[in-house]
C-alpha cells in the first residue's frame, strides 16, 4: 500500500484505498490510477529481471524482479472476446461451482482488456484455465496448447504471491484463488492443490482479520450483497477443502474442527439456473459435503474409532446407510444422477463408510453384524452406480483413453466430483481381484469404472492421474481379465 492518496482520489478529497496497483475508486471508475512516486503500471516485459528499490510496499532491500506479470496474463487472455470467456464459464464450471455472484460480476465488468484491474485479470485468466479442455493422451498437436495453459497457470501463482507481498488481499482475489485451487484439484495438480487450500483458507481470514486495508470486491454492492458473496465463498472452500481431503491418506481437511461464526453459513445458498437439475443442487452438494468430512474422521481414525463413533453407533449409522443419505439426491432421477455433484460425494461418503463397516473394531457379534449390513449396503451402491454409468460405456475393446459411448454425454454440465467416487469404487474392486475374486460381476463391473474414468479423462485429468494409480495395482493376470 502507498503512504499517500492516488492523484486522482487527492484532488477530488476522495477516501483512498491505497491500493496497488489500482486503487478501489479508479477500478470502479475504470480510470487510470496514478501515485505521486510511480506510475500504476510495473516496468515493461523487456526490462531486464534486476531487483527493484522501489517496489511498492516492500523495503528496498527485499524488493522484486521488474516483470510485468499482469500485462503478460491480458497479453494471453486479449485474444479472446471478454464475453466469451464470461459466458462459457458460468454456462459450465458455475453450474456445479457457484463460487462468483453473475449478476454482480456483470454489473462491474470492464469492456475492454485495457481497463482490467488486478481482480479481474486473475479471474478471467482461472476462468480460461477452466475452460480450456486438456489434449487427448497421444494428441502431439494439443501439447503446444496445454503448454500455453502451463504458463498461464505459473503466471497466476506468480501474481498472486507478488500482490500478496504487496499487501493486497480482497473477496475477489479470494474467489479467483479458490477457482484456481479447482484447477489444480481437477487436473492432479498435487501437492499444489493441497498447499494452494490452505493459503486460500487464510486469505479469507484475513478478509475480516485485516479488513481495515482490504478493498470490497463489489464496490457497487449492498452490504448484504457482500455478506451473501462472502458466505458462498466460504461454503465453496469447505466443499473443496474436504474433497481435496481424499487424496491424503492420514490428515483431515484445513477446516476440520474448526468452529465458524454462527452468521457465516446462516440462510440458503442462493439457487442457481442448472438445466435438468433441482435449484437446491449447491445447497445439496453443501450438505453432502459435511457428511464427507464426518466420514473421513472415521477413515482416518480407524485405530482409535472411539474418538469419532462408539461402537454401536458405527453399527447404527451403518444400517441406516449413512446420515443425510434420505435427503440427498431424492429429486434427482436415475439418468440425471451423474450430472448431480451431491450424489457423487454422498456415494464417496458411502463407500468409505462401508469399506470401513466390513473391518471395524467391534465385539464379534456385532462385528458379524455390521460386516453383512456393510456387504450388503455395498453390493447395492456398486449396482446403483453401475446401473447409472453403463449406458456412457459401451466401447467393446477401447484402446487407451479411448470410450465409445451409448448414450450422449453433456460434458459442459458433468461435474469433476465423479471421478473419485469412480476410482474409490474401481479400488474396491482392484483389491477384490487382488484377493483372487475373478467372478464376472467383478471383472465386468471394474471394467465399467475404468472406462468411465476414461471418459472423464477427456475432461479432467485427474481421472487420468486415478487410472495409473490403479494400474500400479493391476496384475498382468488381472490385466488379461480386464482385457
Amino acid at each position: 500500500m502507498s503512504k499517500k492518496a492516488c492523484i486522482r482520489c487527492r484532488n477530488q478529497k476522495r477516501k483512498c484505498d491505497r491500493a496497488h496497483p489500482t486503487c478501489g475508486l479508479c477500478t470502479r471508475l475504470q480510470t487510470n490510477c496514478i501515485y505521486d512516486s510511480y506510475p500504476v503500471t510495473p516496468p515493461s516485459s523487456s526490462a531486464s529481471p534486476t531487483i527493484s528499490a522501489e517496489t511498492p510496499g516492500v523495503r528496498p532491500s527485499i524488493g522484486f524482479p521488474e516483470f510485468d506479470f499482469k500485462a503478460s496474463i491480458l497479453e494471453k487472455l486479449s485474444s479472446t472476446p471478454i464475453e466469451d470467456i464470461a459466458g462459457l464459464h458460468f454456462r459450465t464450471t458455475h453450474l456445479w461451482f457457484p463460487i462468483l455472484a453473475d449478476a454482480n460480476l456483470c454489473r462491474r465488468l470492464p469492456r475492454n482488456w485495457e481497463n482490467f484491474g488486478d481482480e479481474f485479470t486473475l479471474l478471467f485468466a482461472v476462468m480460461s484455465l477452466l475452460n480450456t479442455v486438456p489434449p487427448e493422451a497421444n494428441d502431439s498437436s494439443g501439447d503446444i496448447i496445454w503448454d500455453e495453459v502451463r504458463e498461464l497457470y505459473l503466471l497466476c501463482k506468480t501474481w498472486f504471491s507478488i500482490l500478496e507481498a504487496y499487501g493486497k488481499n480482497t473477496l475477489g482475489l479470494v474467489q479467483a484463488r479458490v477457482l484456481l485451487v479447482l484447477f489444480e484439484t481437477f487436473h492432479g495438480l498435487l501437492p499444489a492443490a493441497y498447499i494452494s487450500i490452505a493459503s486460500a483458507v487464510r486469505a479469507t481470514d484475513a478478509l475480516c482479520v485485516y479488513a481495515e486495508i482490504n478493498t470490497p470486491l463489489l464496490h457497487s454492492a449492498t452490504v448484504e450483497e457482500y455478506e451473501e458473496d462472502y458466505r458462498q465463498t466460504w461454503r465453496c472452500i469447505l466443499i473443496l477443502d474436504r474433497y481435496i481431503a481424499l487424496e491424503s491418506a492420514t490428515y483431515p481437511s484445513v477446516t476440520k474442527n474448526r468452529v465458524f461464526h454462527e452468521k457465516l453459513l446462516l440462510g440458503t445458498p442462493q439457487p442457481v439456473s442448472i438445466p435438468l437439475l433441482s435449484p437446491n443442487s449447491f445447497s445439496d452438494l453443501f450438505v453432502a459435503s459435511k457428511l464427507l468430512d464426518k466420514v473421513q474422521s472415521t477413515d482416518f481414525l480407524e485405530q482409535d474409532i472411539n474418538l469419532l463413533f462408539d461402537e454401536k453407533e458405527l453399527a447404527i449409522v451403518t444400517q441406516n446407510k449413512g446420515p443425510n443419505q434420505d435427503s440427498l439426491g431424492s429429486d434427482i432421477s436415475k439418468d440425471l444422477s451423474l450430472y448431480n455433484s451431491s450424489w457423487a460425494i454422498n456415494n464417496t461418503s458411502l463407500l468409505i463408510l462401508y469399506s470401513f463397516g466390513i473391518n471395524a473394531p467391534m465385539t464379534q457379534t456385532e462385528s458379524f453384524s455390521c460386516m453383512v449390513l456393510s456387504q450388503n449396503y455395498l453390493s447395492s451402491l456398486f449396482a446403483e452406480i453401475l446401473d447409472v454409468i453403463s449406458p456412457y460405456t459401451c466401447s467393446p475393446t477401447p484402446g487407451p483413453h479411448e470410450a465409445q459411448l451409448s448414450a450422449e454425454l453433456n460434458f459442459q454440465l458433468l461435474p469433476p466430483f465423479l471421478t473419485h467416487m469412480l476410482f474409490k469404487a474401481a479400488s474396491i474392486f482392484t483389491e477384490r481381484m487382488r484377493k483372487g475374486d475373478f467372478e464376472r460381476g467383478t471383472v465386468d463391473g471394474l471394467r465399467t469404472l475404468r472406462k468411465m474414468l476414461e471418459v472423464l479423462g477427456c475432461r479432467w485429468l485427474c481421472a487420468r492421474r486415478y487410472l495409473k494409480l490403479l494400474d500400479e495395482d493391476t496384475t498382468l493376470r488381472m490385466m488379461r481379465a480386464l482385457d
